[in-house]
């Protein structure tokens, strides 16, 4: 089975809760920002959350012909070539795809070249705590990251201004959708990682890193 035919094979629980979380970032980090480009955008749960503002880049043909059918704005293409001219997005977001990439400053100059001066750059990526959760039980994964590393692959690429951290808590959240709907999971989504986080409680599993061009 290829990548894109498991992608579109899999999801259910997971694949709602991508929405939620989805929903939690967009409007965290990305509300007021066009044109937004969701690079490795798999099941493009980051592209519905404003799919006229978001373009979405995937290298499997599959889903990009399944979710242009569904009205998502997305094209073929790859994070070593990005298919967009240069200075063409105020922001890039990139989830769990650098854990599977062999050059990744590739992909970061790649992004620097479509980001517009002054935009902005999220990846979510496995952190060190996943080597004794079984990230090499994926064997396309390469690589998690440190916040030094991190660091250093945004300034050794152009970027500046990098600040790293942590995924909301989210354990048992893709258990409560079905309870609570979407509306009140993201309610308490936000409230939780708003007390949750000062005391330190977060996902130490995923880094995240916002950086600038």
């Amino acid at each position: 089975m290829s990548y894109g035919d498991h992608i579109l094979a899999t999801g259910g629980s997971v694949g709602e809760f991508e929405l939620l979380l989805g929903r939690f970032l967009y409007e965290r980090h990305f509300q007021g920002k066009a044109p937004v480009l969701d690079l490795a955008a798999g099941r493009c749960w980051f592209a519905r959350q404003n799919t006229r503002d978001i373009q979405a880049v995937d290298l499997a043909p599959e889903l990009v012909e399944h979710y242009a059918a569904e009205g998502i704005q997305i094209t073929e293409g790859s994070a070593y070539a990005i298919p967009h001219p240069d200075e063409t997005f105020e922001a890039v977001f990139c989830c769990w795809l650098f854990e599977h990439l062999d050059t990744p400053d590739v992909a970061m100059r790649e992004i620097h070249r479509v980001l517009r001066p002054g935009g902005m750059c999220f990846l979510v990526v496995p952190s060190e705590y996943q080597l004794t959760r079984g990230f090499f039980d994926d064997y396309t994964h390469v690589r998690p990251y440190t916040q030094n590393s991190l660091v250093q692959l945004a300034q050794s690429n152009g970027f500046s201004a990098p600040v790293i951290s942590y995924l909301p808590y989210t354990r048992f959240w893709g258990r409560l959708i079905p309870a609570l709907g979407h509306e009140r999971a993201l309610m308490w989504l936000r409230r939780a990682d708003r007390w949750l986080r000062p005391l330190r409680i977060v996902n130490r599993n995923m880094l995240t890193l916002t950086c600038y061009r």
